[in-house]
């Protein structure tokens, strides 16, 4: 369904939709803010592929006879969750009913759509008394976020809504709970009085704008100089940029409260340990702090400051001199506290709890500054810390990773350790044991329940000892590790395609002719070449539509299961019968590219049938035992059945989906699957110059991997028909047809005449008169029999025709030959 179609009910309503940037909550147009709502063509004109969607609230959406507006709780501290739910539930007491949309961040946050009477402006109605200091990219200082806050949006504001996709997490905006449009149309609408909504309380101080233009904090001087004398010399006194700051802030804090004379003794005690120190540039540079335009930081971002400078002491003290070395390649020398935990990772975009990417840092410990501390410089047990610390520190810093292929958590490295710690007797934590031993190099080894154990064990380690002193949830320590993992994903399949360079020369559609000795014809070379193409192409597009199988065929031990397991490059695995247990078969394919399906000639009727519908299917939708939501899982394997046997298909269509290739190789002979590893990777390099040759040539939609040769697809279909099992019901059909095609003289059997062709028949009369069957017998299990008969009968059918009269048999479904009108039913003499 197109993105204009899925909108549609809301326009309808009086959304006022418009466009956002791609991946993106910014709008399209500049002045979205006043311009009149688009209509649905309008829209349409304005589209392009990739764009969010944005709705603007307030007067601008006019639903259901009111005005459209969102409640906005925006919750950074999952922790605090049911407190934020609590206080909303106070203010609106039925917001729980209301149509409501899960942020593509993830977490608990969630925008609440409802309908008042009179549109009303934003504003923000409650907020937690916690608060983390972090970087803004804009003003490239540290700002205040609360843990929870609770904000009206109304005219001016518009919101991203789905099926937009997240700015940082990549993640749709999705409704929890929809809107009911056939009651929008007839004007009851999820609503909240205009009373209320007036009613709500505003945020002092919530008003957006610069933090630092907010009311001094009422410090003391002692307090004052508590913070002031923790920050670090060389960046706070010694450099100017640091020490006009700490200036700026103290004037701020004290100049309005008749202290200005302490606060500037103060700067002057703080600027004294510089020998730079100019009493008379103090002066002059204080008097310029008169100007409030000038103004520019406050002392909220000192006390920030000093809280990082006294958690980096912590480190300090402990460290004398050390050595970040991988995988047991020693360094000497000594190196900054950055070198010892990690350098600035990008993995952590992903990992900001505010939606923000934030910026490198000036100073030491870059990654180690975006920690949220509390007010004695510790660090607090949260999920942003907790994955700051798997992102960044040099043990575990790149080794957890996400397996896109897989679809696991993987390790791909090893540990690096921490030396020459000054310590005490119980040394420093390291990462250390066979469970770090690396054994996939190309897929990662899985992370596993003892990784965890370990890694929350080096994070709640003394300091002293090299960890970080504090508990760590479960929960926080299983969804740090993802979204690290996530941040760090690999698909080993794609990266090997992506490394192959072909020589030019063709091999792919004459792979079964070498190497089975099968006919060279379009026949053999079209199903190699849809196979090898079709296999790149679920790589590099999962779920991409491939509805066949190709079946090897030949005598045991002819390495037909070899043959499959060497072109796969090692990514391969065998399907389970269990077709009804979607979870089992999910996890057969995962890590696997080629899958076998043995031995067909063993399969029932019914799990032929199952077959045929399992390898058309795109994605398999479920919920994997491990997993916590059902997932999509679009393949990216195909399937190549193997065979002992010439007759394995039960299928009376002959089996469309199958496409048979037989081993004709001298017997005694196999398949040399030696030379076929050493040409492999040129067979995919070509796979993938004919999959982008094709992309090229149809840039969108489904590519044909079909055998498009009238020729090939000749062969195909008498392949598959004489792979068919006989059943009773094709010797069954065998006296039918015996028995149609037998002229007959109308009537008791008494009279003479010239004798007709029987143009005519139903399923009774077929049990009763051609199979000779006692009338006593036929039911519906009998009717079947012959129905699916018939529908191996040429010439034949009943898709034309309703029930008509017959003579012996009252009102029956009729069975027509072809050419023969239905109209002539009621004027033929029926027998």
């Amino acid at each position: 369904m197109s993105l204009l179609n899925i909108l549609g009910p809301f326009i309808d309503s009086g959304f006022s939709i418009h466009w956002l940037h791609e991946q993106s909550k910014a709008p399209v147009e500049r002045s979205w803010s006043s311009v009149p709502r688009k209509t649905r063509d309008e829209l349409a004109a304005l589209y392009r592929d990739g764009y969010n969607v944005g709705v603007r609230l307030g007067d601008p959406s006019k639903v259901a006879g009111g005005f459209l507006h969102v409640i906005d709780l925006d919750i950074r501290n999952e922790e605090l969750a049911d407190e934020a739910h609590e206080i909303l539930g106070g203010l609106i007491p039925g917001y729980k009913a209301l149509p409501v949309v899960l942020s593509g961040s993830g977490g608990e946050s969630r925008h609440y759509y409802f309908i008042t009477s009179e549109a009303f402006r934003s504003k923000k109605i409650a907020r937690s008394e916690g608060f983390s200091m972090v970087m803004d990219p804009q003003k490239q200082r540290p700002v205040k976020k609360f843990d929870w806050e609770i904000e009206l949006f109304g005219t001016g504001k518009q919101v991203a809504m789905p099926p937009s996709v997240h700015p940082d997490t990549g993640a749709e905006y999705t409704w929890e709970r929809p809107f009911d449009f056939d009651e929008l149309a007839l004007g009851i609408a999820p609503s909240i009085a205009a009373a209320i909504v007036s009613g709500l309380p505003g945020v002092s101080g919530a008003i957006d704008g610069d933090a630092d233009d907010r009311p001094p904090l009422g410090l003391s001087i002692a307090e004052a100089k508590g913070h002031v004398f923790a920050l670090p010399v060389d960046e706070w006194c010694e450099d100017r940029d640091g020490w006009f700051q700490v200036g700026m802030a103290l004037h701020h804090e004290f100049a309005g409260r008749g202290l200005e004379g302490d606060a500037f003794a103060l700067w002057c005690d703080f600027s004294g340990q510089s020998e730079k120190f100019d009493i008379n540039d103090a002066r002059r540079v204080w008097l310029s702090f008169k100007d409030n335009k000038t103004r520019n930081i406050r002392m909220a971002t000192i006390i920030q400051a000093a809280k990082l400078a006294r958690f980096e002491q912590k480190f300090d003290a402990i460290i004398d001199g050390h050595d970040g070395f991988s995988d047991g390649a020693e360094n000497e020398g000594n190196q900054s506290i950055d070198d010892l935990l990690g350098t600035k990772s990008d993995a952590f975009a992903a990992l900001d709890d505010l939606g923000e990417k934030l910026p490198t840092q000036p100073g030491k410990a870059e990654w180690m500054s975006k920690f949220h501390l509390n007010d004695k410089g510790a660090i607090r047990p949260t999920l942003p810390n907790v994955g700051l610390i798997i992102a960044n520190d040099i043990r575990i810093k790149g080794i957890v990773a996400y397996n896109e292929f897989s679809d696991m958590i993987v390790r791909i490295g090893k540990p690096a350790k921490l030396v020459k710690f000054r310590e005490g007797p119980k040394g420093v934590k390291q990462l250390t044991g066979k469970i770090w031993d690396r054994k996939d190099l190309v897929n990662g080894d899985l992370w596993r329940d003892v990784h965890d154990s370990t890694v929350r064990d080096l994070i709640e380690t003394p300091t002293t000892q090299g960890g970080y002193g504090f508990k760590v949830p479960k929960q926080d320590l299983n969804d740090a590790i993802t979204n690290v993992a996530e941040a760090n994903g690999f698909h080993p399949v794609r990266e090997y395609l992506e490394k192959l360079e072909w020589d030019g020369e063709d091999r792919i559609e004459t792979l079964f002719v070498r190497y089975f000795n099968a006919p060279d014809n379009a026949y053999s070379r079209g199903v190699a070449r849809n196979m090898m193409i079709a296999a790149v192409t679920r790589i590099y597009e999962p779920g991409h539509k491939f509805d066949y199988a190709v079946i090897l065929e030949g005598m045991q031990g002819r390495r037909k299961s070899t043959f499959i397991e060497t072109l796969s490059k090692g990514w391969f695995g065998e399907l389970a019968s269990d077709f009804d247990n979607t979870n089992k078969m999910v996890e057969s394919m995962q890590n696997a590219w080629l899958m076998e399906i043995p031995e067909l000639s063993g399969f029932s009727r019914h799990d032929n049938q199952q077959i045929k519908a399992f390898i058309s299917r795109r994605v398999d939708h479920t919920r994997l035992a491990y997993a916590r939501r059902v997932q999509d899982f679009p393949r990216q394997c195909i399937f190549i059945g193997s065979t002992n046997d010439r007759k394995y298909l039960r299928d009376e269509t002959g089996g469309r989906r199958f496409w048979p290739v037989e081993c004709l190789l001298p017997e005694g002979d196999t398949i040399d699957t030696e030379a076929l590893g050493r040409e492999v990777d040129q067979l995919w390099a070509e796979a993938v110059r004919a999959y982008r040759k094709m992309r090229e040539a149809k840039p969108h939609g489904i590519l044909p991997l079909y055998l498009s040769d009238s020729n090939a697809a000749y062969l195909a279909a008498e392949l598959q028909e004489s792979r068919r099992i006989e059943t009773a019901e094709d010797a069954m059909a065998g006296q039918l047809i015996a028995w149609l095609d037998t002229p007959f003289i109308p009537g008791d059997g008494f009279e003479k005449g010239e004798p007709k062709k029987r143009n005519v028949t139903c399923l009774k009369q077929l049990w009763i008169e051609a199979l000779g069957n006692d009338p006593r017998s036929y039911n519906s299990q009998s009717a079947q029999l012959v129905g699916r008969a018939m529908n191996s009968v040429k010439g034949w059918s009943n898709r034309s025709t309703g029930r008509v009269p017959f003579e012996k048999y009252g009102r029956q479904r009729a069975y027509t030959r072809e050419g023969y009108h239905a109209s002539q039913l009621y004027l033929d003499n029926l027998p």
